[in-house]
């Protein structure tokens, strides 16, 4: 696995491929496949393998409800942080790939649950409630610490801050009944009812 993050940071995904770890790792390609039956499924074994690593370091194993989100995710930014040339990798060869992650379906799935749980998402349409799940999903994950990390130098601790105030304010707007189906009905289009 640290070959593979090691390629990926030296060479881009181009230079990523089930031959080319196994040299890195100095071990034959065989090997590779003994564990691994495909390309994919090396990188989903390189997705589980990170969540392990970011559990050992402190990190959450699954949130099991919408309350627990926002401090989940400041933490989960800040092990980015901490482990940042390995969740580089992972960001780069999955966007870079266009590969399937099973992981990546998994959390979303356990996203999905957490907010439905508690009824967070209870008035919303389906649709309504497969947006925001992504939504949620998308601040919550390496890909959204990535471009704060590269495209706007932001670190971890303080894009965690963020992201976890944001993932707080839209559950509380969750809560309280509101959704994207009032999209544009800001604070003025209140006052204007009143």
């Amino acid at each position: 696995m640290n070959a593979l993050a090691e390629l990926v940071a030296e060479q881009g995904v181009a230079g990523f491929s089930v031959q080319a770890v196994a040299d890195r790792a100095g071990v034959a390609h065989r090997t590779v496949y003994r564990h691994y039956e495909s390309r994919d499924g090396l990188l989903d074994g390189f997705a589980r393998w990170l969540d392990e690593r970011l559990v050992e370091a402190g990190g959450v194993d699954s949130v099991d409800d919408a309350d627990a989100m926002p401090s989940a995710a400041e933490t989960t930014y800040r092990l980015f942080d901490e482990l940042a040339a390995l969740v580089e990798a992972l960001v780069i060869v999955s966007l870079g790939t266009r590969s399937h992650v099973d992981r990546r379906d998994e959390r979303t799935e356990e996203f999905r649950r957490a907010l439905a749980a508690d009824g967070t998402l209870a008035h919303l349409s389906e649709d309504d409630a497969e947006a925001v799940t992504a939504l949620v999903r998308t601040l919550a994950s390496s890909n959204t610490w990535f471009l704060f990390r590269h495209q706007h130098g932001i670190g971890g601790d303080r894009a965690g801050r963020v992201v976890a105030w944001a993932l707080q304010t839209l559950i509380e707007e969750l809560w309280s009944g509101g959704g994207p189906q009032l999209a544009g009905r800001g604070r003025r289009h209140e006052e204007e009812d009143a």
